[in-house]
């Protein structure tokens, strides 16, 4: 009796020492990231979903470990998140900075975590055991439940009706034009070469729009001046607009009768230009003696170079009588 009450007593002890979740708490035989030369991390999630133990963990589709186990975890601010341990094989090479995501397997409802190399920035360290993916590097896609949800609200409550009137606008706008259509096709394809053809010069013209973009910028403050005081010239412009006006019909005017007096002679300008080149060949074959012949003005009728032998002074005055009378016969 004695040991029948030790026996009983031995196995409360113990099993009140223990504490079991069910089968799916416990490693299952057969699962990834439990052979030799495994090691485990850590993963912080927002949300698991119905993530549970067991499931695996994947990398471009292929299983590499094992959810070893699920906890939940108090921020400093009292929320919660998902502490998720992840038991990964020796042969699992993959940067500190992966990312980890809770995605779905199978559209029946299993569920498995998905470990990728980062996509924006490059890619640092080297996940090892004890490693630990922080919450900023971690998500998860949206479930079936969830893709359904989403379509259901779309179908009954959005704006899918619409669809129809969209179809029958359109058959009614082909209708009846099918040859326009038909002719459109190509005219749209030889559009579309030709502006391939041109793409070179629409980014040259679009640098060049640039450029002057970036000019206007950098003299925005004359600009701004400018701007500024075009009202007041604008004013003045229409404060003399009459005399602006009277201004071009005085000009109209000249141009008329210039263009008149140019048309009646023309022909006499024509002749007197004939004659006046031989008087011009003449003074150009002479340049050099009409050249000389200028000294003496200044000093006629003396010649310049006898001036300082024959007077004495700084002066010299001479008294010229012309008789400029007509004869009578003349």
């Amino acid at each position: 009796m004695w040991l029948r009450a030790s026996v009983l007593a031995t196995g409360s002890v113990l099993l009140a020492g223990c504490q079991f979740n069910g089968l799916n708490s416990l490693a299952m035989p057969g699962t990834a990231g439990h052979g030799s030369g495994a090691y485990s991390i850590t993963v912080e999630l927002p949300d698991v979903a119905t993530l549970p133990q067991n499931s695996p963990v994947m990398v471009d589709d292929v299983t590499v470990g094992s959810v070893a186990g699920i906890s939940a975890q108090q921020r400093a601010d009292g929320s919660f998140y998902a502490a998720v341990k992840l038991a990964l094989d020796k042969n699992v090479v993959l940067p500190a900075n992966s990312t980890a995501t809770v995605a779905q397997t199978s559209l029946l409802g299993s569920m498995h975590i998905d470990l990728a190399r980062p996509k924006d920035k490059p890619a640092v360290g080297r996940l090892k055991d004890g490693s630990k993916i922080a919450e900023a590097n971690t998500g998860r896609y949206p479930t079936t439940e969830e893709v359904l949800s989403a379509l259901g609200v779309v179908v009954n409550k959005g704006n899918v009706g619409a669809l129809e009137e969209i179809t029958d606008e359109t058959y009614r706008a082909v209708v009846g034009r099918q040859d326009q259509f038909v002719d459109l096709i190509p005219r749209l394809a030889e559009l579309t070469s030709g502006l391939n053809r041109q793409v070179n010069d629409i980014i040259d013209a679009v640098d060049g729009l640039n450029r002057f973009a970036a000019t206007l910028a950098h003299d925005k403050d004359n600009l701004g001046r400018a701007l500024d005081t075009l009202p007041e010239a604008i004013g003045v412009l229409n404060r003399n607009r009459g005399h602006i006006v009277d201004a071009f019909a005085a000009l109209k005017k000249l141009a008329v009768v210039t263009s008149q007096v140019l048309a009646k002679t023309k022909v006499d300008f024509a002749e007197d230009l004939k004659d006046l080149y031989s008087v011009v060949k003449a003074l150009n074959d002479n340049r050099q003696d009409f050249i000389t012949s200028l000294q003496l003005l200044l000093t006629f009728p003396f010649p310049n170079f006898g001036i300082k032998q024959s007077v004495r002074g700084d002066y010299l005055n001479v008294f010229t009588t012309y008789d400029l009378t007509l004869r009578a016969d003349w």
